[in-house]
Formats: C-alpha cells, sequence, structure tokens
C-alpha cells in the first residue's frame, strides 16, 4: 500500500510524503514511541508498517478482551475505525485499497460468539518493572451464544522448544450467554523464565469446536524468541488454495503475504507452534506458486 503512494525516496516514516498522508501531525512519533515500549525497533519501514499493526491490534485485543471477561456488565463494544477514505496512516482496520490490516483478522477471534480469555496479573507485560516474582493468569470462557455447552479444558506453559514445563486439565460447562472462569493459574517464575515461556489454553467442546488463546509474561521486546526455520507448501483444491504451516520453534505473529497478488485469508498474524501445523486458505482465480507466498515473523523485523 505505501509504495501505491511513494516513491523510493519517500520511503521514511518521518518523510514529507509520509507525514502529509497521516492526518495527525504527532502520529508518526507516537506510533514510533508505541513500537517502542513493546517491540524491539524494526529494521526498516516495511517491518515498522508490520510492527505498528501489532501494536494496534494488540492493544484493542486487549481491550475487548477485557470487556467480554466482564459480560454480562458489558454488552458489546465496537471499534474506530473499519476503513479508510484515502491511502493514509490511520486507525482503520481495512486500508483505502481493501487490504486488511492485522486489526481485521485479529477482531475475527476476538469477537467470535465464543472465545476464551486469559488475564495475566503482576507480570511485566503490564508494566516497565522487570523482576523475579509470582505471576497469576485467570482464563475465562465467553459464550454469547443461545446454546449452552460443555467440554474440557487445558492449560500448558511451555517453553520456545515446545516443552511442556507445567500443564492441567479440567472439564466444564457453559450456560447459554454467560461466562465461566475456567482457572486461576498461579506462576513463580524468574525473569529468565519469563522470557523463555509462554502460556497456552485450549478449550474443546462437545459440538466438536476448538478455541484457544495465549499470553506472554513479558513484553515482547523481551522475549529470547529464536529465528524460526518455517517450512511451507501450497495445496490447490478446485477454486481454493491451502498453505500448509510448520515451524521448528514457537513463533509470533505470522504474516503471510502474496507477492502481487490481493487475497483474503482466513487467518494471518497469527502464532505457530513448534512441529503444529497451520493450515490458512484463500481464494484467487490467478495461478499463485510456491514463490510467491511471503512469510514474515517478529523475529524478522529487527
Amino acid at each position: 500500500t505505501i509504495k501505491q503512494f511513494t516513491l523510493p525516496e519517500d520511503r521514511n516514516i518521518y518523510s514529507f510524503v509520509m507525514e502529509r498522508h497521516q492526518k495527525n501531525r504527532s502520529a508518526n512519533q507516537k506510533i514510533m514511541n508505541y513500537i517502542g515500549s513493546m517491540f524491539k525497533y524494526p529494521k526498516d519501514l516495511e517491518y515498522i508498517a508490520y510492527v505498528s499493526q501489532l501494536i494496534q491490534a494488540e492493544a484493542v485485543r486487549y481491550c475487548v478482551e477485557h470487556l467480554r471477561r466482564n459480560y454480562p456488565r458489558c454488552m458489546g463494544s465496537i471499534y474506530w475505525q473499519l476503513n479508510d477514505c484515502w491511502p493514509v496512516a490511520s486507525w482503520s482496520s481495512i486500508d483505502y485499497y481493501d487490504r486488511y490490516k492485522a486489526l481485521q483478522y485479529y477482531s475475527k477471534k476476538f469477537y467470535a460468539p465464543v472465545i476464551v480469555s486469559i488475564e495475566e496479573e503482576n507480570s511485566a507485560s503490564l508494566a516497565y518493572t522487570v523482576k523475579d516474582g509470582s505471576q497469576s493468569a485467570k482464563v475465562v470462557l465467553t459464550n454469547e451464544t443461545k446454546d449452552a455447552f460443555s467440554g474440557t479444558y487445558k492449560w500448558m506453559l511451555c517453553n520456545f522448544d515446545g516443552e511442556i514445563l507445567k500443564q492441567g486439565a479440567k472439564e466444564f460447562s457453559v450456560d447459554k450467554y454467560s461466562k465461566v472462569d475456567l482457572d486461576n493459574l498461579e506462576f513463580n517464575l524468574t525473569f529468565e523464565e519469563q522470557t523463555n515461556c509462554y502460556l497456552r489454553v485450549i478449550v474443546n467442546d462437545n459440538k466438536g469446536r476448538r478455541f484457544e488463546n495465549y499470553a506472554s509474561f513479558v513484553r515482547d521486546k523481551y522475549l529470547s524468541l529464536k529465528k524460526p526455520n518455517i517450512s511451507y507448501h501450497l495445496e490447490k483444491k478446485e477454486d481454493e488454495y491451502y498453505i500448509h504451516l510448520v515451524s521448528d520453534t514457537y513463533t509470533k505473529y505470522v504474516w503471510v503475504d502474496l507477492k502481487n497478488t490481493d487475497v483474503y485469508f482466513d487467518d494471518n498474524f497469527f502464532n505457530l507452534y513448534k512441529g503444529e501445523e497451520k493450515i490458512i486458505k484463500f481464494k484467487t482465480n490467478k495461478n499463485i506458486k510456491e514463490r510467491d507466498i511471503k512469510i514474515i515473523n517478529l523475529v524478522d523485523s529487527f
């Protein structure tokens, strides 16, 4: 998108053209401040565009999940804004050219009728304080459908090599239009341990559905993520394409794109877990080859 309204010499976030395609005169500097609070400094404009989308998507996700954990006190929410009237850096989740940003893909998940979410407490992800100590994680299932259901819930504290450090499981039931507190987890992790692990929760219900979420206990810039080796292959079935992805380590915020072709994926900006296959799909009338696929993850950005 940026390439469509800039020349190569304009592709700096503080260039005249980039600042004129930003209605808020101080916003570009604010964006960089927000990026620096959560992420390592991106190495070029392409990755600034990528990481700034993550800042927005993660912030809105954090807010919406909080509101949904407080159901029915909060019965709904809406974010600003959906789209743009000109090619610009803005709050939109769909840009002027109808391309989805990270927030648009995130919204499909955090506004799903049923979600499981995690409220982490006493962790360095919530404050600038960096220390050893106790961490807690409250796990809540919110069901905004007309049907009650039951199932199995499990949690795993894992390191980035996929090793399970701690885990637990239990059965649950939830009424229609209600929520249920699934767990209140307590950990006592050193700062080094916090930088090398993540919490993952998975819910499987009696209707064959699966819901999951994740949390870290430090800000992303402090995570000791390894450079991943992501293998993938492309499969075509009738009018749909499927991309199969597998990583050799925990990989955050995987963004899949196609060179010179705009499509809508059924999922994007997702995490990959070591050795676990992720399949995403899309439709297009064009003949797509594996060489047309572009994959970016958080470690690539710095």
